[in-house]
């Protein structure tokens, strides 16, 4: 007689993927590329403003990885002043020689702006409309790169482009290609987009008055994603950390951080992610893969992954 306490868990984890793939999709204001048959895309975008003096876009840090007792996929609090978790055990882990453990579980780095789509050959029903895009750390840089060009673009003559200027922007050819990794650790392959051959063409004027002012008009708020009251509290994140990571699992909980952790035995299974990864709110005006699947980052702005992690240890002395 079969075990009627026994689940299929191949089956629970595909159905968690799937839940969390509908979550993200039910907010119809953000711009998701759809990729060709081949692996790979291209579109002409615009980067906007935000509505009146706000920031034009929200830098923005998230937790991505999955453990044997679910996937956890959470704003990472750090980049609203606050202590995480997941960071916490990272730092140990990092600080004792164990970079691969912080890595896998590292913070993953993107950025939140309007966007206008000028022209989208995959998607021709989103071309002259605005979105909002979550966009991760290859776009972060390329975005940072235009506005501050270092020494040597600029003695070749580069000038910096304000990026989300209406009158001395420039439009950004937004291209990627699937590629695969392998998890030394599972033998599986990972695929995910690289969008390292997208650039930004000559600065332009994106259109007459009349045209900017229906832009204006569909402008869409990016600060709602750095508010602290949607941010889960320590305790809540470090529950969910212990019974996604730390369940069936042989690591143990690193020396500090496991004094007050939950025994893994007690843990049940945590469902799938119910928000949208969304990730450091800029103290200035921001300059900084949502997915498909990310790639881990570990740097924060001009932090050093030692100086992060050494930053992190200090704070909990």
């Amino acid at each position: 007689m079969p075990n009627k306490y026994v689940r299929n868990w191949d089956e629970m984890d595909r159905k968690m993927k799937e839940q969390f793939k509908n979550s993200i999709k039910r907010d119809a204001r953000f711009y998701r590329p759809k990729f060709n048959k081949d692996g790979t895309f291209s579109a002409i975008i615009r980067f906007l403003p935000a509505p009146g003096d706000e920031v034009p876009m929200v830098e923005m840090y998230n937790h991505n990885f999955k453990g044997p007792g679910g996937y956890y996929n959470e704003k990472c609090p750090t980049m609203i002043g606050e202590s995480c978790p997941v960071c916490e055990d990272n730092s140990e882990h990092w600080n004792a020689g164990d970079k691969r453990t912080a890595r896998t579980r590292a913070r993953q780095q993107g950025g939140i702006s309007n966007i206008l789509i000028i022209n989208d050959p995959q998607s021709p029903e989103c071309n002259g409309k605005v979105f909002l895009y979550n966009f991760k750390k290859r776009i972060l840089e390329k975005i940072k790169k235009a506005k501050n060009p270092d020494e040597n673009m600029v003695r070749m003559g580069v000038k910096p482009i304000n990026v989300f200027d209406y009158y001395e922007g420039a439009n950004f050819r937004l291209v990627a290609a699937t590629t695969e990794t392998v998890d030394e650790s599972t033998g599986k392959t990972n695929k995910f987009p690289d969008y390292s051959q997208s650039t930004f063409e000559s600065p332009s004027k994106l259109g007459d008055d009349d045209y900017l002012e229906q832009i204006e008009k569909q402008l869409m708020s990016v600060t709602e994603f750095i508010d602290p009251s949607g941010f889960k509290n320590y305790d809540a994140l470090k529950e969910q950390f212990v019974k996604i990571w730390f369940s069936k699992n042989q690591q143990q909980p690193s020396s500090q951080f496991s004094q007050t952790l939950i025994p893994p035995q007690q843990m049940p299974v945590q469902q799938a992610p119910q928000q949208m990864p969304v990730q450091q709110a800029p103290q200035q005006m921001p300059v900084q893969q949502a997915p498909q699947q990310q790639v881990n980052t570990i740097d924060s702005n001009d932090l050093s992954e030692d100086e992060f992690f050494n930053m992190i240890k200090k704070k909990k002395k």
